[in-house]
């Protein structure tokens, strides 16, 4: 140790009592504390400037109690963290908030028509669904994400007809185009992008293709992906099969979800 290090240290000590001189009458840590201040948790704190609980150099007031060393309005016995809100006693992270709920991890908010908001196990499609939530709903604002809910709250994503009453599972599509790299349950009544399974026939316009996973639903016919509209999203898929009853389809391709 230096010899100016060793000055320094044994003024310290001096200045706050720690060498016996008496020279700080108040000591609080390193510091010395004015004779009306008090020494709470290491900080020098006037008591008579605080009307609420003192809280290390802080001041809690109203509700608010002191925990840990900090001021807060206790959640179950404890801060919340910034952004996070006290629900039913616990601290919920601001993206799990789900109005008076909080939402576990792998579950979603979601919203029904009447406004009401719940949490809903997040999936991909309704195979990884079942018991009174066996319906994978296409969710509007986010078609990468789905979430389990009852039959009759919306579209169902699938990836086989398997999953489907109706036995069909088709590329969700928005004016005639394919709109997501997202399949759902249709009818099987041979209807433009609907299934198109057994002996259905597709209406005018549209054949009847099967894709990799035996998916039977009508489609646009095409020989190159700018036929289907939509870039990265629609493609020309040359792999699919023909599966139209009479007629051979009207290219050699047809338009479904990108790879």
């Amino acid at each position: 140790m230096s010899v100016r290090t060793f000055a320094v240290l044994a003024l310290l000590a001096a200045s706050c009592g720690g060498g016996g001189g008496g020279g700080c009458p108040n000591p609080c840590g390193i510091t010395c504390c004015a004779a009306s201040q008090v020494c709470n948790n290491g900080a020098c704190t006037n008591p008579m400037q605080c009307q609420g609980t003192l809280c290390g150099a802080a001041c809690c007031q109203g509700q608010e109690q002191c925990i840990n060393g900090a001021c807060c309005i206790p959640c179950g016995g404890t801060c919340c963290g910034n952004g996070d809100t006290c629900l039913n006693g616990s601290c919920c992270p601001a993206a799990s908030v789900c109005g008076s709920t909080c939402c576990n991890n792998g579950s979603i908010c979601i919203q029904d028509k009447a406004g009401n908001k719940m949490c809903a196990v997040a999936c991909q499609t309704s195979s990884e669904c079942g018991g009174q939530t066996p319906c994978c709903v296409l969710l509007n604002n986010n078609t990468q994400t789905g979430a389990c809910v009852a039959n009759n709250l919306g579209q169902c994503r699938c990836s086989t007809g398997a999953e489907c009453a109706s036995k069909a599972c088709a590329p969700v599509v928005a004016n005639d185009v394919v709109s997501a790299k997202v399949y759902v349950c249709k009818a099987n009544d041979g209807a433009a992008w609907d299934g198109c399974q057994g002996s259905v026939t597709c209406v005018n316009g549209y054949d009847c293709w099967v894709d990799g996973k035996s998916n039977h639903f009508c489609a646009r016919s095409c020989s190159m992906d700018s036929q289907c509209g939509n870039p990265g999203t629609a493609c020309c898929n040359t792999q699919a099969t023909c599966n139209n009853a009479v007629f051979a389809c009207g290219g050699p391709g047809g338009c479904m979800t990108c790879p």
